[in-house]
């Protein structure tokens, strides 16, 4: 048996968490809940994440905080990023694609999808 590969999922919504899992049966999905105003992490980030996925909140500015956060971070610095936006917020995954090694999928979004920009973000450059 293999190790599966950990994702993290940062969101403040379960159903998030457990459409991620449901799509993703190869990834050891982890959880990463936010403060209540949504602009900061609760936990410490585990340092084995092979990818970390965002779910962008409604506010812009928590939005960059939050991924700001997880690129100044030792464990996470390197770590490609995901973020989940609604066609109607595309425009807040500009700063965050500039701040490297990261993509978007727009959500609701299919299996393939997200399989297909994981194995984007992922893949050996």
């Amino acid at each position: 048996m293999s190790v599966k590969e950990r994702i993290l999922v940062v969101g403040n919504i379960s159903k998030e968490f457990d459409h991620v899992q449901a799509y993703l049966p190869d990834w050891d999905c982890t959880a990463i809940c936010l403060k209540e105003e949504g602009s900061e992490i609760l936990r410490p980030l585990p340092p084995d994440a092979k990818m970390i996925l965002v779910y962008a909140h409604k506010k812009e500015a928590n939005t960059i905080s939050i991924c700001g956060h997880l690129r100044e971070s030792p464990e996470t610095k390197n770590v490609p990023l995901l973020l989940v936006v609604s066609r109607y917020n595309i425009a807040q995954s500009y700063p965050v694609r500039r701040m490297g090694n990261s993509g978007f999928v727009i959500g609701p979004f299919t299996q393939k999808e997200l399989q297909d920009k994981i194995k984007e973000l992922c893949k050996p450059s």
